[in-house]
């Protein structure tokens, strides 16, 4: 993989994902995914469902992959639970003001993984730079995903700092060099 090769595959200028990756977009409702602790910053961690099942191959690095059942509180608690659109200038939905998520598993990702639209999770990296190929399974879609985010972090849009393509393609470029 090399980033001359990458710019021929992608139909779109590379965009950064504010759950802390850049993704390419290939033909076929599939996207080339760069994860790095170094390179790319997490602006909206939260745990999240998708919108589409996603089936993700690994082409470098690991990560953990952290799934979560959830429950309502009757009491006051640090999370809530909201509905989201994932586009740019929307706000999120509250579904459920107090709830309380739940480590249901941990999965190290080493070579596939299917990422459910209706399960929750969240992801840790385990190596510095992390790439994945990921193809949109749309047959498995609902218009909108579910976030459980601490009540003490303002919620940020994921698609709302895209960066610019000329920066994205130069951290790419680092993260091959890296590899």
């Amino acid at each position: 993989m090399n980033i001359d090769n990458l710019r021929k595959v992608s139909i779109a200028d590379p965009y950064y994902h504010g759950l802390g990756s850049i993704r390419i977009k290939l033909d076929g409702h599939e996207t080339i995914n760069f994860y790095s602790k170094k390179h790319i910053p997490i602006i909206s961690k939260y745990i999240h469902t998708h919108q589409a099942e996603l089936h993700c191959e690994k082409l470098h690095g690991s990560y953990e992959n952290i799934l979560y059942d959830w429950e309502i509180s009757k009491e006051e608690s640090d999370w809530c639970m909201e509905e989201i659109e994932c586009k740019e200038g929307t706000n999120p939905i509250l579904i459920h003001e107090n709830v309380i998520p739940i480590v249901k598993s941990r999965e190290i990702f080493t070579d596939k993984i299917v990422h459910s639209y209706s399960g929750f999770h969240d992801l840790k990296l385990i190596t510095d730079n992390v790439i994945t190929k990921m193809k949109y399974n749309f047959d498995k879609f609902t218009p909108k995903a579910k976030i459980i985010r601490n009540k003490d972090d303002k919620y940020i849009c994921g698609l709302s700092q895209r960066g610019k393509a000329t920066d994205n393609w130069e951290i790419i470029k680092e993260i091959l060099n890296e590899i």
